[in-house]
């Protein structure tokens, strides 16, 4: 209980009213002073500290070493990254961490249900981020069985049905799609008296009428490039450069391989980013884009992991094990695209080698 909330005073009275379901005997102080002691015990060869004062009790650690509340973090950074494969890999390892009902093996059914709704409802949230992200990958034949488990455990949850739906649609299976409809309206109406929402009501409509909208995003519509700065100026003479060189190198029917470089700060990722999304009629099959995580805190993207990312952009799952079979597939895929491929943040050659379409004409 203290760990869910570390660095934080927890009362005695709260503690108390928790571990005897709000009916604490008269010895209830002492017994949970004697809880403390051994936990003390217990912990202070790991340099945990257990603190009392104020009347009650406080644990520090740092948050991060709780799997609670990387969790919550992993699922704040993927609700907050633009980038469907880089959101999807996010959220997946932050689901890794749930490995059964929150305090299955110490809290009796009573006490999770008091201490773990935020963390249940967090969890759905993030299962319902993941098949957002499957299907904004082209993945929506591996959404469709979790989809259902999920439907079928959540029969009230629209969030659920409107993705199965969407999944289902894109995988042929209109009848189906329509059928998990019908099955949540009778429920909503004859259980708890409601009809589906909007969302799910236009859903609907849009697969009764066969809206091309619905359809995987074809090479056209992989667009992945970062928003574009909104108060972006200067660098008019390298945005030229880029212009004009590409348009005299793709005319030939080249591949043109391009870096920026520079020292942190200085606004590479900008003037890409800028140039990327001006030049993207002349790359209409799509517009792909990969953080290489060179310098960043965290371990810099492997070249399989990037591949793997670049071909689910591209609609291709599942994706080769091995480094050079997912390289030889990416550059088959790409081979009849006219795609720009903004790869940022490398470190090394390596990141990028396996990631350009073909060797370069010209660098």
């Amino acid at each position: 209980m203290l760990l869910l909330e570390p660095g934080r005073l927890i009362p005695t009275e709260r503690l108390l009213d928790l571990l005897w379901a709000g009916d604490p005997p008269s010895s209830g102080r002492a017994t949970l002073h004697t809880y403390v002691a051994r936990l003390r015990a217990v912990l202070a060869p790991h340099g945990v500290t257990l603190t009392g004062r104020g009347g009650g009790y406080r644990i520090d650690v740092p948050a991060e070493t709780v799997d609670l509340h990387r969790f919550a973090d992993g699922l704040d950074r993927a609700a907050h990254t633009t980038d469907p494969a880089e959101r999807l890999r996010i959220v997946e390892a932050a689901l890794a961490l749930w490995r059964g009902p929150l305090l299955a093996d110490v809290a009796d059914e009573q006490l999770r249900a008091r201490l773990g709704v935020g963390a249940d409802e967090q969890r759905l949230t993030a299962l319902e981020l993941r098949a957002r992200a499957q299907l904004e990958c082209g993945m929506h034949r591996q959404a469709v069985d979790p989809l259902v488990s999920l439907a079928a455990e959540h029969p009230y949850r629209e969030g659920f049905t409107e993705l199965l739906m969407l999944a289902l649609y894109r995988c042929g299976r209109t009848a189906d799609a329509l059928q998990s409809y019908r099955d949540l309206h009778r429920r909503l109406v004859e259980q708890v008296g409601v009809e589906p929402g909007p969302a799910l009501r236009r859903l609907q409509q849009q697969i009764l009428n066969d809206d091309p909208a619905l359809l995987p995003q074809s090479g056209a519509g992989r667009r992945f490039l970062p928003w574009d700065v909104p108060d972006f100026t200067g660098r008019a003479d390298e945005l030229s450069w880029l212009d004009d060189y590409s348009r005299q190198v793709t005319t030939s029917g080249a591949v043109l391989i391009t870096a920026i470089g520079g020292t942190g700060g200085v606004g590479k990722t900008a003037l890409a980013v800028r140039w990327a999304r001006q030049a993207a009629d002349r790359y209409p099959d799509g517009q792909l884009y990969l953080n290489l995580r060179g310098y960043d805190e965290r371990q810099p993207l492997a070249p399989g992991d990037a591949l793997a990312q670049l071909l689910r952009m591209l609609g291709v799952d599942p994706v080769p094990a091995d480094v050079e079979e997912a390289a030889a597939l990416y550059r088959d895929t790409l081979a009849p695209l006219r795609v720009v491929v903004l790869l940022d943040n490398a470190a090394t050659v390596e990141q990028v080698r396996r990631c350009c379409p073909a060797e370069p004409a010209t660098s």
